[in-house]
């Protein structure tokens, strides 16, 4: 182990920590040009740099990327892979695979998720291959192979999404319940506002306001 950073610890096999004030545990883990408490607590190969305020907690190969400025208290806790980008801001993931927070996204939660890409706040559990676009807010998603985007200036916020195969595009305030079963059973809103959809078959929205089905 290395710790060359001021008032660092650095414990176990090949760990290195060059951050200051900063803890790193594990086995070939390693913490790098850290303001101030960024600590590595278990795990094999996780790497964490820049920014200050950040831990990973066990797992494996998790990523956690800051700057200099101000980015920084997020936390991964388990997992494989998973990885939060720079200058993003209160995000934790807890376990799971692959997954992604992208540096526009702050206060973001992922639990025991798989192949989730997040650019939005929100909370997403067991969500895999999730995918939340730029200009979304406020979403809670439950399940997977979901969708939530929204386009120029139009944002898409608060949405409930529990079930399988939901796409929510350039939509607000909408609450969908049940899943759908096959390829071609896709629910779709696009254009949306205040939509209660229960669904386990096919169902398209386009350009409505207040609509239940």
């Amino acid at each position: 182990p290395l710790a060359s950073g001021t008032d660092s610890v650095a414990v176990g096999k090949d760990t290195l920590n060059n951050s200051n004030n900063s803890i790193v545990i594990g086995f070939e883990n390693t913490s790098s040009n850290g303001t101030q408490s960024l600590d590595i607590f278990g795990g094999y190969k996780n790497y964490i740099e820049e920014g200050l305020h950040s831990s990973i907690f066990g797992g494996r190969e998790n990523i956690i990327s800051g700057s200099s400025g101000l980015a920084g208290n997020n936390s991964i806790l388990g997992g494989h892979g998973n990885s939060i980008h720079k200058n993003s801001l209160f995000n934790t993931i807890i376990g799971g695979f692959s997954n992604t927070i992208t540096s526009s996204a702050d206060g973001v939660t992922i639990l025991g998720s798989d192949s989730t890409i997040i650019h939005s706040k929100g909370f997403y559990g067991f969500a895999d291959n999730l995918l939340v676009a730029k200009n979304s807010s406020n979403n809670i998603v439950f399940g997977p192979n979901n969708h939530i985007s929204s386009s120029g200036t139009i944002v898409s916020d608060q949405n409930v999404i529990l079930g399988n195969h939901h796409n929510v595009y350039n939509s607000s305030k909408n609450f969908i319940l049940g899943q759908t079963f096959g390829s071609n059973d896709l629910v779709t809103i696009k254009s949306s506002n205040e939509s209660f959809i229960y669904s386990s078959a096919a169902a398209f929205i386009s350009s409505s306001d207040q609509t239940i089905v």
